[in-house]
Parts: C-alpha cells; sequence; structure tokens
C-alpha cells in the first residue's frame, strides 16, 4: 500500500487528483473523513458502533492519534504523515515491535506504553501538585500573619497596660510629694 506523494499548495506539479493529495498529519481526518492512525493500524473503513471491540480499538487509535499529535508539536516537527510514522516508529523501537506484527497488536502495545507514560498526565499532576503546595503555603502564610497580628495586638494590650500603671504610679508620686 503506497501513499501517494503530497502536494502542497504553491507546488508546481501540473495536473494532480484530489484523491493523491495528502492533507497534513493534523487534518487528514477532517478531508479524509477517518483518523489516519485508524488507517495506519488496519481500522480504515470501519464504523463506529459495529461492534465493541472494534470500538475500542477505534478508541485506542484515537488516543495514540492525539498522543502523536502533541508529541509532534512538542518536538516540532513538520505537520505530516512522516512525523507521525516517526514518533510511531520510535515507540516501536523501544518496545521491540518488529515490522511483520499485527498492526492490531501493535495497537494495543503502542496503547499500552503511552498510556502508562502520558507526558500530558504526569505534567497535570505536577501542576495539581504544585497548587497544592503553592495553595498550602499561602495559607500558612495568611495563618502566621493572624498569629503575627495577635502577638503585635498582644504586645500592644501589655505596653498601653504597662503605660497605664507607670502613669498611675507617677500620680501617686507626684501627689505624694505635695502631701
Amino acid at each position: 500500500m503506497s501513499e501517494p506523494n503530497t502536494v502542497r499548495p504553491g507546488d508546481a506539479t501540473g495536473h494532480v487528483e484530489t484523491k493523491d493529495i495528502i492533507p497534513p498529519f493534523s487534518e487528514y481526518e477532517h478531508y479524509m473523513g477517518e483518523p489516519y492512525a485508524a488507517k495506519f493500524f488496519g481500522l480504515s473503513g470501519y464504523k463506529i458502533g459495529l461492534a465493541s471491540e472494534l470500538d475500542k480499538m477505534m478508541d485506542k487509535s484515537i488516543a495514540i492519534e492525539e498522543w502523536a499529535r502533541h508529541q509532534i508539536a512538542d518536538e516540532q516537527l513538520e505537520n505530516t504523515l512522516e512525523a507521525f510514522k516517526f514518533v510511531i516508529g520510535r515507540i516501536k523501537g523501544r518496545l521491540g515491535l518488529p515490522d511483520h506484527t499485527h498492526p492490531h497488536a501493535q495497537l494495543d502495545k503502542i496503547y499500552d506504553y503511552i498510556s502508562r507514560s502520558k507526558p500530558d498526565n504526569s505534567r497535570a499532576k505536577i501542576k495539581k501538585i504544585r497548587d497544592s503546595l503553592f495553595l498550602e503555603h499561602e495559607q500558612k502564610i495568611s495563618k502566621l500573619k493572624e498569629t503575627n497580628k495577635a502577638k503585635l495586638k498582644a504586645q500592644n494590650d501589655e505596653l498601653s497596660k504597662a503605660y497605664r500603671v507607670i502613669r498611675k504610679m507617677k500620680e501617686y508620686v507626684v501627689n505624694r510629694n505635695r502631701n
């Protein structure tokens, strides 16, 4: 199954059949009517809802495609089908999947791999922890401010009492000296 050549706007290639135009990876589903991952993993032409096992496989292929889309963007790769193949090929290499492995088996193994190591999930967890720590820090600062205010008020009250005692003693001494 060979892919037609990619044609981009502005290419001087002469007459081109519409079926020969390959859209960018991120727009493949819009133009071709199915996710590229579905085609890549042998689910092409499948209609959602026919069988629950195939539904699960389609869901996995969509999750893999979304993950690959993020990888391509994060790594600033060109938005092409070759970039998708490169990202998936790298995962296949990490998993030691030979090229002759059935596409559905590849789908399951790659899905399991990305489910365990999703960077977006890790980032979300880190952000949640950071936000929690920030909130905890803010609460501690607020509590410390309240404690300091209470201490300052107590010290101020003590100073006021001491001042009143000193004033009364002064009045007593002045009154005693007059007599």
